[in-house]
């Protein structure tokens, strides 16, 4: 029912702190090369703007935007991460938003359950 992200893509939903770095074949990397940004290097999330058929991604130290294609992720944010994000139930129906933080409160007293448990 719900899309799994693919490895060679970035999370839209980045939070502030998240780490990225460029994917070398995505469209117009050499215009992206062209505004300062290295291949290889690892750059961390300021924040993102989520529309309807784009995402933009401001980089800490960086200006301007830059389009989410450009990029893939170094790490994986959590789900719990995910909706921190202003955006994250901007484009989704109601079911949707229940199923998902229904989710989260269960990984978050699992957690929890955990932490007592092991301190």
């Amino acid at each position: 029912m719900y899309e799994i992200k693919k490895s060679y893509e970035m999370n839209i939903y980045a939070i502030k702190g998240h780490k990225v770095k460029l994917n070398p074949n995505s469209y117009k990397i050499d215009e992206v090369i062209e505004y300062g940004l290295e291949l290889d290097k690892i750059y961390t999330i300021e924040h993102t703007d989520v529309h309807s058929s784009s995402t933009s991604v401001y980089i800490l130290g960086h200006k301007r935007s830059f389009n989410s294609v450009n990029f893939i992720d170094v790490e994986k944010q959590t789900l719990i991460g995910d909706v921190q994000h202003r955006d994250y139930f901007r484009y989704c129906d109601s079911e949707h938003k229940e199923y998902i933080l229904n989710k989260v409160n269960k990984m978050k007293r699992e957690a929890k359950l955990k932490r007592i448990l092991n301190g």
